[in-house]
């Protein structure tokens, strides 16, 4: 996964200040490498070697031209950038421990992040490393062509053994990070944050995973589809400390609560749909096991709350806002009686007054 970055243009700039960009010899412009050790650098008690030995061969059967995934990017890549302006661009591919990442990070991007320290630069690292299964960024270190290189880190947790056993969830890993890697490579070759396909995280960004996860699939033959989990969502009005029970008053704000144990999705979108069936509210939030948004729903009726995520199982909540609500107090029961009993009262008042027009009777007040 990679989180947002001040300014994705602002990392390839280094590039464009320092070198030319000349046109690609004959061959691929997107080129991702195998860098990972073949001796097991992750704790064996984390990741035995044996899945670690089953991690690179997923790997390896991933970037393989028989796969298609590789040569499927760099057409699109091809299509983006001119001509004139593609070169290769190097994307490498490794397995690190904190301690590696927070080194190496620190020292891949202080040209980048000059107005941060070293030390800096270690804590982002070891904030991305707690946070992330895999992490893709551009470094300021250039290819002998002069070319700015793409990093991708995959990090010695739970999540490389699991993943790697379940092995769907780390082929679905490993093309998240290729996908941000492709958006990378355009903007080193020129391409403009406008001009992208998509940007990182949204919709198309994980429609493109999925598409490229199929395409793997149908080359290699492999039977598995998208990994898919499951998550709990549940409606708290505000000031209370509980559970909605389904009725909600008009205007006054309900918040929707997600939670998962999915190591999987990094992201959740809560869509509010109207009674009508049309959508009121769209906002697709991270998700660190937990997430929420809120609402004040603004028509009667009967409301649905969607959350829903790519590695899970949409979820759906609902609640009714009714078109008026009884007072709950004391006060408020005698305050609507006495209003009941003086409307009851000027009803017949008004009656009266108009059957003795009507009749000619002797009850005129």
């Amino acid at each position: 996964m990679l989180k947002p970055i001040p300014s994705l243009a602002g990392c390839v700039i280094f590039l464009l200040i320092l070198t030319p960009i000349l046109s690609a010899a004959a061959g691929s412009v997107f080129t991702p490498i195998d860098k990972t050790s073949p001796t097991n650098p992750c704790p064996p008690g984390t990741v035995p070697n044996d899945v670690y030995s089953d991690f690179r061969k997923l790997l390896s059967d991933l970037l393989s031209s028989k796969a298609g995934v590789i040569s499927d990017i760099d057409s699109q890549v091809k299509g983006k950038v001119p001509d004139d302006k593609e070169k290769p661009v190097t994307i490498e591919i490794e397995v690190v421990t904190k301690e590696q990442f927070k080194s190496q990070y620190a020292d891949d991007v202080d040209q980048l992040f000059k107005d941060k320290t070293a030390d800096d630069l270690k804590n982002d690292a070891e904030g991305f490393f707690n946070d992330n299964a895999a992490y893709t960024y551009t470094s300021d270190n250039l290819d002998a062509s002069g070319v700015q290189k793409i990093k991708i880190k995959v990090f010695c947790k739970d999540s490389l053994r699991t993943a790697t056993i379940d092995k769907s969830p780390m082929f679905e890993q490993l093309i998240h990070e290729l996908v941000h890697a492709k958006l990378y490579t355009m903007l080193i070759l020129g391409v403009t944050d406008a001009n992208l396909p998509f940007q990182d995280h949204d919709p198309k960004f994980f429609g493109e995973i999925k598409r490229l996860f199929d395409l793997l699939k149908k080359n290699l033959g492999l039977a598995f589809s998208m990994p898919s989990q499951n998550g709990n969502l549940f409606l708290v009005e505000q000031g209370e400390g509980h559970p909605s029970d389904g009725i909600v008053v008009l205007n006054h704000q309900v918040t929707a609560i997600f939670e998962t144990e999915s190591i999987l999705a990094n992201e959740i979108t809560f869509s509010w749909i109207k009674p009508s069936g049309e959508i009121a509210s769209t906002e697709t939030l991270p998700l660190e096991s937990t997430a929420q948004d809120s609402f004040e729903p603004n028509t009667p009726g009967h409301w649905t709350v969607e959350a829903d995520s790519l590695h899970l199982h949409t979820v759906l909540a609902s609640f009714d806002v009714p078109f008026s609500v009884i007072p709950e107090s004391p006060i408020g029961i005698i305050a609507l009686i006495g209003s009941s009993a003086a409307t009851l009262a000027g009803f017949v008042i008004l009656k009266r007054k108009h059957g003795s027009a009507a009749t000619g009777s002797d009850y005129d007040l």
